[in-house]
């Protein structure tokens, strides 16, 4: 049987819509958790379900929403390793560099920072899909404290965009699902400002 990606969005109402993703290789369900937004019962099924081995915790951030859920998951996720742009309080942290590599399985997923709205923000890709956290919405960026974060982040915005091909979809941490066709033609914030 060829190995497939499966991806499932929780979503969290009372933390501004954050979203919280399981993305797991099947069938042999080396699993990871992208932002600890929340985590839930419907999320503890859906492992059980499918029997998922959740090895990875990939924070795209540590801004509070993305975190909120951070101590439920270490403790209902055994040995999990954690990939986060910074030093987290608690288990031992991954810091990754540019470019580095997490495999699910025979999957191969990249690292990118994407500086700007969290200095140490990142995102990552995986077989067609890009989990954006905080940095590109549909129809919209991340929030930026200054003007300079802001061409920051908009320039490591245009540098990710060009990697990847334009039917790659995107998750982010709060809000719909997009692709980046999309965002390069819709999206305002990409749009009136070129660097």
């Amino acid at each position: 049987m060829a190995e497939q990606l499966i991806i499932e969005r929780f979503t969290f109402p009372e933390l501004e819509e954050m979203n919280t993703f399981i993305i797991a290789s099947m069938p042999l369900g080396e699993a990871m958790i992208i932002d600890a937004g929340g985590f839930d019962e419907r999320m503890v099924e859906f492992i059980g379900m499918r029997n998922l081995v959740i090895k990875y915790l990939l924070l795209t951030n540590t801004h509070n929403d993305n975190i909120a859920a951070f101590d439920s998951i270490i403790e209902n996720c055994e040995d999990i390793i954690i990939y986060c742009g910074e030093k987290n309080e608690g288990p031992e942290t991954k810091i990754p560099d540019e470019g580095d590599n997490i495999y699910l399985g025979n999957l191969k997923g990249t690292i990118l920072k994407v500086p700007g709205n969290s200095p140490k923000g990142m995102v990552f890709y995986l077989a067609g899909h890009l989990f954006t956290g905080n940095c590109l919405y549909a129809g919209s960026i991340g929030d930026t404290t200054s003007e300079h974060n802001y061409k920051l982040l908009l320039k490591s915005l245009y540098q990710v965009m060009d990697i990847y091909e334009s039917n790659t979809v995107i998750h982010p941490a709060q809000g719909p699902n997009s692709t980046l066709e999309l965002e390069r033609m819709f999206n305002r914030f990409l749009n009136e400002f070129k660097l």
